[in-house]
């Protein structure tokens, strides 16, 4: 992908500007940090100073302007027929990858209509049950956000990748989107060690959207898969692993 669309050229004019001194990998990367940390409810510990010590007063200040300009986006697209597959910061990560870094990032996301007909082949019609639906190569998120509108919200989403920003990328989506879940960052073909990891929406039902970090311990995904009794973050939510019929993975 080496163009983009017109709704993702006000962010990219914004992040342009930020790239005559720095890198567009580093930019990228230092934007999402920011934006999954202003999302929590404890600030990313040295976050704050490592930003304030690496950029200038006017750098700072347009990484706050391409804050808002991704949230006012994804605010006036949700009027539309379309909003629910937006995602503006896989599409942009897409764009670096092709027109920057192909050798470094090489990310190609699946094309949005086989998404939806993988989640129309692989998705039952929405119940009274809540689903378990787990992606263990889940990129941006896109097969997890279908499967969240298909069964309109009745779902926990369970993300794995071994790009950190990817997961970073993921778990805004989930936060966005309203998604319910998990993202960890690891090898899970390997079932390595999470690296980083984030509960996302873990009190939705109460009207309250956050995203919480997590460690090795609290992740659900890798206390099920090693056959344990999950302990999460918010134990209400994530009181027992999900029984296998209600398991759907992509």
């Amino acid at each position: 992908m080496e163009y983009l669309p017109n709704w993702i050229k006000p962010f990219d004019k914004i992040f342009t500007q930020l790239t005559y001194r720095w890198d567009h990998l580093q930019i990228f990367e230092d934007f999402l940090s920011i934006a999954v940390s202003n999302f929590q409810l404890v600030p990313t510990e040295g976050l704050a100073e490592r930003m304030r010590s690496t950029y200038n007063e006017k750098e700072l200040q347009l990484f706050a302007e391409l804050f808002r300009c991704w949230v006012m986006t994804m605010h006036n697209e949700i009027k539309s027929e379309e909003w629910k597959y937006l995602d503006i910061l896989g599409e942009y990560y897409q764009y670096l990858s092709g027109k920057y870094h192909k050798g470094k990032l090489g990310q190609f996301f699946t094309p949005q209509p086989m998404v939806d007909m993988l989640t129309e082949m692989t998705i039952e019609e929405p119940t009274d049950e809540i689903q378990t639906v787990s992606d263990p190569t889940a990129g941006s998120g896109r097969m997890l956000l279908s499967a969240h509108m298909k069964l309109k919200g009745k779902m926990l989403a369970f993300a794995e990748d071994i790009d950190g920003m990817c997961c970073k990328i993921c778990a805004l989506n989930f936060l966005i989107h309203g998604v319910e879940g998990e993202v960890i960052q690891h090898d899970s073909l390997r079932m390595s060690d999470i690296i980083q990891g984030w509960h996302v929406n873990p009190m939705r039902k109460y009207g309250a959207f956050y995203i919480q970090p997590i460690t090795q311990e609290e992740s659900v995904i890798m206390r099920h898969k090693a056959g344990e009794q999950p302990k999460a973050v918010q134990p209400q939510l994530f009181d027992k692993p999900p029984a296998e019929e209600h398991v759907v993975y992509f």
